[in-house]
């Protein structure tokens, strides 16, 4: 059995040849489940107007990020722990010439943003990469604007033990994997 390491950017989860793996699957710009139709959908319900200011966390190669900022006028900063996910979103950005959407690397509780500068903090499919839930809904708390907004999708684990070849898996994607009522009460707490 595996010891959960966390070490996500050594991993072959995304590299080159994965991303392209995945949007093969979810389509392009996109990395996790759902893709457009489920961004379109789950965007379509947030209130996003021309210049609202969105905080994607985990934004990966940044379909959700272009999404907001064509079809809404959003000014989206996403954030994401891989370089190499980054890179590419900022490729592809500019490439299409999207301005409104600025991709940073790095831990949401490390990255350099403005307390209450966000409308709307969004996490698809992330969160579950940071170990402390808590100091994660705390900073994402102190990054909200006063009346802004929070939408998170994300996955969590049952109340049953664990098999052996979950844990090795959980351990092999880095992933830190909450029972539902531990997630509500960090989101509670913060």
């Amino acid at each position: 059995m595996h010891t959960q390491t966390n070490n996500l950017s050594d991993s072959e989860q995304f590299t080159d040849r994965s991303v392209h793996r995945y949007e093969v699957i979810f389509g392009e710009d996109f990395v996790s489940t759902g893709g457009l139709e489920s961004t379109s959908a789950i965007c379509a319900t947030l209130g996003l107007k021309p210049g609202v200011r969105v905080l994607d966390v985990g934004c990966g190669i940044g379909g959700s990020a272009f999404h907001m900022a064509r079809e809404y006028g959003a000014h989206v900063t996403g954030v994401d722990l891989l370089p190499q996910l980054v890179a590419q979103g900022r490729h592809r950005a500019a490439e299409r010439g999207i301005d409104r959407v600025r991709l940073l690397s790095g831990n949401i509780l490390e990255v350099d943003l403005p307390d209450d500068g966000f409308d709307l903090i969004y996490s698809r499919d992330a969160i579950m990469y940071n170990e402390d839930k808590a100091a994660v809904f705390g900073r994402m708390r102190g990054l909200l604007a006063p009346g802004g907004s929070l939408f998170i999708s994300d996955y969590g684990r049952g109340p049953e033990p664990l098999s052996n070849d979950f844990v090795d898996y959980v351990a092999e994607t880095g992933y830190y994997l909450h029972r539902a009522h531990e997630y509500a009460a960090a989101l509670e707490d913060a």
